[in-house]
């Protein structure tokens, strides 16, 4: 089972001590003397753990998880002239030789050169032969330096390694093309990608501009947009259908008894992720209503445009509904629904709707002038009739609240098709986790997973997810995910294990923003490259 990696928080400390003193009972028998081992007991580990994630330590503490609990743990500390140290990785011995710690030290590693590290140095005990020859095969090598603490009794020896700047440089290069501030393209962005083994990332450019221009940051929060549609409310879905609360192929009206009429009786909620249900790409509904309920009961009256299931019509209406959905099933409301199927229970700690946490958040726009333009001429979607005049559009540049102007004017920032704000490494694990869906048979049946995946009438669109070919060393496989309008993407490819994320803020430079597809397939290129160039290695 392949582990979620992210930061520690201080309620992983027993899981965390747990690991500690496996590694240090079993791992270090016959490393250390007997009686060294026994003084560390829970209660010192505890104190010795607590200290650290109490402290500004914590920030570089990352662990391991499986539905398990904690597997693994590392810990790196702070960059001092572009030298970096990883400070301890501890790997439960019942989770050895399955890729954990090559993953946690590429993860720590990755870290120290996001803050600028080119070098990093461990220690190692002299007599603890695996853990050598484990880190000589990652290419960390003696420098010939030495120690023995009092506290240990036993000889340590120095291990150095170059943070490679190939892999790195190349993100990093990714990163600044994609944020090079000109007209219509990010003024900032950030991309990652897990792989088995693999852990990169890149960061350019700056989250908000004007007189006190911020940089973009590695934790920096992002406006999901319409990335909404597939990390809230097609996993809620996922989990409902799992949990046999809901079926694929339940009538609309069954859960929402408003959307009836003029065919619409006939509309499945399979038919609305596929985007078949027949219903338009989009309205301003913040001209017709001011709060939740009364924007659901308005798209729910709206006459479908198309026939349905004759053709797939993307629509921001239909995962509306689905939102909808979701609260009339688990009886909550669309947040509350989604912290309770999808961010708690995936460990998505930066995920949520309406506020990010923190200050360090993206500017999404200067304002409502896309959404006030598409009422205006109709284009690209006509706009039915009566437009009354909208008064409350919004020229302040947009941080912290959420850019879609459904959302937040209609469906108090909470919606099933865009609201959410994350971070990239949130993105990141949620993609791994559906890379990897089958070993997560706690959070849903994988078959049902399986049909959410499978190719529809429409060969690029799955339940809710896009599908496109993504190719390593020469072989192509599907890769699944959704773009959102401000410049955010996620995909996973199951068949290679593989996450990829990007984030950006491609409406703050100006307009016509750069096309969202255009910058993802650079981020394509370059995953499919380090992939590949490992792979021949």
């Amino acid at each position: 089972m392949t582990p979620r990696l992210r930061t520690a928080v201080t309620a992983d400390l027993p899981g965390i001590v747990e690991v500690f003193l496996d590694c240090w009972r079993v791992g270090y028998a016959g490393v250390l003397p007997e009686p060294v081992t026994a003084a560390m007991t829970t209660d010192r580990a505890m104190t010795l753990w607590t200290d650290i994630l109490e402290s500004p330590a914590a920030a570089g503490v990352v662990v391991a998880e499986t539905d398990d609990g904690i597997v693994g743990v590392t810990r790196h500390g702070p960059v001092t002239d572009r030298r970096g140290v990883v400070e301890s990785l501890y790997v439960s011995p019942r989770h050895q030789g399955h890729g954990t710690g090559r993953a946690l030290l590429a993860e720590a590693t990755g870290r120290l050169r996001d803050h600028g590290a080119d070098t990093a140095a461990l220690w190692v005990f002299a007599a603890n032969t695996p853990a050598i020859g484990f880190y000589r095969a990652q290419g960390w090598i003696p420098d010939g330096t030495g120690r023995t603490q009092d506290a240990f009794g036993a000889p340590e020896i120095r291990l150095v390694r170059r943070l490679d700047p190939e892999p790195a440089d190349a993100f990093g290069r990714l990163a600044a093309r994609i944020a090079s501030g000109a007209p219509g393209r990010p003024a900032g962005a950030s991309v990652g990608l897990r792989a088995p083994g693999v852990s990169r990332h890149g960061v350019a450019g700056f989250r908000t501009l004007g007189d006190d221009p911020r940089p973009m940051t590695r934790d920096t929060a992002h406006d999901l947009a319409s990335v909404t549609k597939i990390v809230a409310t097609t996993t809620a879905l996922i989990r409902l259908v799992s949990d046999r609360h809901l079926r694929l192929d339940d009538p609309v009206s069954h859960h929402l008894p408003g959307f009836t009429g003029d065919g619409r009786e006939s509309v499945t909620v399979r038919q609305l992720l596929r985007h078949r249900g027949g219903l338009r790409e989009w309205q301003p509904v913040y001209l017709h209503a001011d709060n939740p309920d009364a924007a659901l009961a308005y798209v729910q009256r709206l006459p479908l445009r198309y026939r349905p299931d004759t053709g797939r019509h993307y629509s921001d209406l239909g995962f509306m509904l689905l939102g909808g959905i979701v609260e009339t099933v688990t009886g909550l409301g669309l947040a509350d629904a989604v912290t309770t199927l999808v961010t708690a229970p995936l460990r998505l700690d930066h995920t949520r709707y309406a506020t990010p946490l923190g200050t360090d958040i993206a500017a999404s726009a200067p304002g409502d002038d896309v959404e006030h333009d598409m009422v205006a001429t109709g284009e690209p979607h006509p706009v039915l009739p009566p437009a009354p005049e909208f008064t409350r559009w919004r020229t302040r540049p947009l941080i912290g609240e959420v850019n879609d102007g459904n959302a937040f004017h209609a469906f108090g920032e909470v919606a099933g098709h865009a609201g959410l704000f994350s971070t990239l490494d949130d993105l990141l694990t949620f993609a791994d986790t559906l890379a990897h869906y089958r070993d997560h048979t706690r959070l849903w049946r994988p078959e049902v997973v399986d049909e959410f995946l499978a190719p529809g009438p429409d060969p690029e669109q799955a339940l809710g997810f896009r599908r496109h070919p993504f190719s390593v060393d020469g072989r192509t496989v599907t890769m699944y995910g959704h773009p959102g309008f401000v410049g955010c993407v996620v995909g996973f490819a199951p068949e290679t294990g593989t996450a990829l994320a990007m984030c950006g803020n491609r409406l703050t430079t100006g307009r016509p923003p750069v096309p969202t597809d255009e910058l993802w397939t650079q981020a394509h290129e370059a995953a499919s490259a380090e992939l590949t160039t490992r792979s021949q290695r």
